[in-house]
Formats: C-alpha cells, sequence, structure tokens
C-alpha cells in the first residue's frame, strides 16, 4: 500500500484491498474476528476475495458447516483486521456479514475459484472436527469427493462484510498516523484520530 497518508484516503484503501483480490498482496489474507456462540471472541485468517469499493462491501469464502457460519447467524457484527509488515500499515474493517443467497453471485464466486480451492469444500465434515482415525493416520479424509462438483459447491459459503467502518494507522514513520472512517450513504467521512 503507497503510504506517507495513503491511508488518509478512503479510495486509496479501497484501492489497495481490491489490489489484494487480484494478486498476492500484505492485504491478501485478513484475520476475521466473531463473537463466538460459547460467549468468547474468536479470530481466523480469512482469504480476501473481492472488494467493492462502491458498495462498502467485502468479500470470502467459507466451508457452510464452519463455526464461523453459525457465530455469524446469531451475531453478524464483526470485524476484519489487515496488516502490511512492509509498509506498517494496518486496517481494521468493522461490519456486518451476511451469508449470500443469490445462487447467480454464488455460483460467479465459485466458478471463480481452482480446483485447489474447490477441494477445500469436498469434505462433507465440519471443519475443525476430528478425522475418522484411520483417515488421521493416513493423512487426509476419505469423506472427501473430490469429483463431485455440485457437492462442494452445496458446502460453499459466499460472505459479504457490509463495511461501517475503517480504522487505519500508518506506523512507518515517526509521527504515527490513525483515520477513521465511518460510512455515510455512499462516501466516507474521514476523521484524523489519536494513533
Amino acid at each position: 500500500m503507497a503510504v506517507n497518508n495513503g491511508i488518509a484516503s478512503a479510495s486509496t484503501i479501497w484501492d489497495a484491498l481490491d489490489a489484494a483480490t487480484r494478486a498476492r498482496t500484505a492485504f491478501t489474507l485478513g484475520f476475521l474476528s466473531t463473537a463466538g456462540i460459547d460467549g468468547q471472541p474468536h479470530v481466523r485468517a480469512v482469504i480476501l476475495r473481492e472488494a467493492d469499493a462502491d458498495a462498502g462491501t467485502v468479500f470470502f469464502s467459507t466451508h457452510v458447516l464452519s463455526a464461523k457460519v453459525g457465530e455469524i447467524d446469531q451475531n453478524p457484527l464483526v470485524a476484519i483486521t489487515f496488516y502490511d509488515a512492509d509498509a506498517d500499515v494496518q486496517l481494521r474493517l468493522e461490519g456486518r456479514a451476511e451469508l449470500v443467497t443469490d445462487e447467480r453471485i454464488r455460483r460467479t464466486a465459485w466458478d471463480s475459484f481452482g480446483a485447489g480451492t474447490k477441494q477445500l469444500f469436498a469434505s462433507p465434515l465440519s471443519p475443525g472436527s476430528p478425522l475418522p482415525q484411520a483417515d488421521a493416520a493416513a493423512g487426509g479424509d476419505s469423506s472427501a469427493n473430490s469429483n463431485d462438483d455440485e457437492a462442494a459447491y452445496a458446502r460453499f459459503a459466499w460472505v459479504a462484510v457490509h463495511v461501517n467502518n475503517i480504522d487505519a494507522i500508518d506506523l512507518s514513520a515517526d509521527e504515527h498516523l490513525r483515520y477513521r472512517f465511518t460510512r455515510v450513504g455512499n462516501g466516507w467521512d474521514a476523521t484524523r484520530v489519536v494513533p
């Protein structure tokens, strides 16, 4: 991400997020925070798949049986944090997550994935559940059918996060810069805040 006051502009931030969906950048991998069903905070890595600046929305995929889907159903308020270690810039996006149900949008996202990504949805088992003992010993999941694209698609969840706030901080210079952006209508109000 371009620094030198680059975080003072919402459009620069959205350009950096969009770039992270087209090629691997520091902002390709974000850390999604949800409120767990158990009441505890849960944070896990997600791949930023799409960033729509006009709508103020970012997208990621997950397995429909993953814990985060239930957590989002229970409480859709989430945060995603991105960090660029080279530029020393952190972005925190806060918003409301929802599972996309429009089949046309889901199918378009699914069709953009390579075989390796689609394989992540081949297992009918919930992510994080124990593998059957024979599979664990063999190092795989025998229940995953890599030839059944439609079954894998049925386990694919496309998640939209409608961003309400962005907190951006640039730690690269002696004087740290921090801005808070709040979604207002179709744009963003920017306020410089104490780092």
